[in-house]
């Protein structure tokens, strides 16, 4: 099955931002899997920029209403990207990364996989999800892989021990208690994610996120951003201070702290990259990576 993309998409490089928290690969000949709700689904792209093929356990429209949703693929994309380059660094990486786009995840998986990210690498963050996702989730699976779906808030607060059976995981630095927590602001309503997707302003959904044990500043901007559609939100984190000293600190108006995990910095770079900000975020990103960061 394939689903056709009319603009600009990379999918490497997409997953290789660090964005897609359950997605697996890429294998050899080139696939992704992962668990879309509660159905497995596999993906790959022969050529940056041309259709992604897919195949999964769901319907086919359901799979790939689910993909396009994920991959923000209903963004206008050329129009962001024209945004960004009126800055003219920016402009630089929107050429060199073209076709990269921020991703859409399910805002209590997002929540779950960030707050597992404190001090942590990629690999680790993914091997969290995934022991977490076994203890407490279904098994599902598409090949000879078996993969299980990702628990919802109640799964956690409604089994029996559940929070024993979270530290019998051993995710490390008392994320078991920042995550049994956030599962029950979330279950009882206390935390309204769906809301929260809704709400205009980003400050006042960072603010909220915020009231969370273990979420801070960056942490909730990485929520905003990449599942309540906040694309003006902007994590800072040791990749984005260090590319952003780089290539600014001699603007006019740059904060002076170096603090990288500054409030002030934050704010500059969202009044500096607009409606967008999340964009610009990713890019620096995956600069700082791809440049050995």
């Amino acid at each position: 099955m394939e689903l056709t993309v009319n603009q600009p998409f990379d999918l490497v490089g997409t997953l290789a931002c660090g964005q897609g928290h359950r997605w697996l690969g890429p294998e050899s000949d080139g696939w992704y899997e992962s668990v879309l709700g509660s159905d497995v689904a596999r993906i790959r792209q022969k050529v940056i920029h041309g259709p992604l093929e897919f195949e999964g356990t769901g319907i086919e429209a359901a799979m790939a209403g689910r993909l396009l949703r994920q991959f923000r693929l209903d963004d206008d994309i050329e129009a962001i990207y024209d945004e960004l380059k009126r800055d003219p660094a920016m402009a630089k990486l929107v050429e060199h990364y073209h076709g990269i786009r921020v991703m859409r995840v399910d805002p209590w998986e997002c929540l779950v996989f960030f707050i597992c990210s404190a001090n942590t690498g990629i690999p680790r963050i993914h091997e969290c999800m995934e022991k977490i996702s076994t203890a407490f989730g279904t098994p599902v699976s598409l090949t000879r892989r078996t993969r299980h779906t990702f628990p919802k808030p109640n799964d956690i607060c409604n089994e029996e021990s559940g929070f024993e059976k979270l530290k019998g995981l051993r995710l490390g630095l008392d994320k078991e208690t920042r995550i049994h927590q956030a599962a029950i602001a979330v279950s009882s309503g206390d935390l309204n994610l769906d809301v929260l997707a809704t709400e205009p302003s980003s400050d006042k959904v960072i603010g909220a996120l915020k009231t969370l044990r273990g979420v801070g500043d960056k942490v909730a901007n990485c929520v905003a951003l990449f599942s309540l559609e906040k694309l003006d939100a902007f994590p800072i984190d040791v990749h984005i201070g260090r590319n952003l000293q780089e290539l600014f600190r001699e603007e006019p108006g740059f904060p002076a702290s170096r603090n990288q995990k500054s409030t002030a910095l934050r704010k500059w770079a969202q009044h500096r990259f607009g409606s967008y900000a999340g964009y610009a975020e990713t890019f620096l990103f995956i600069d700082d990576l791809k440049r050995g960061g």
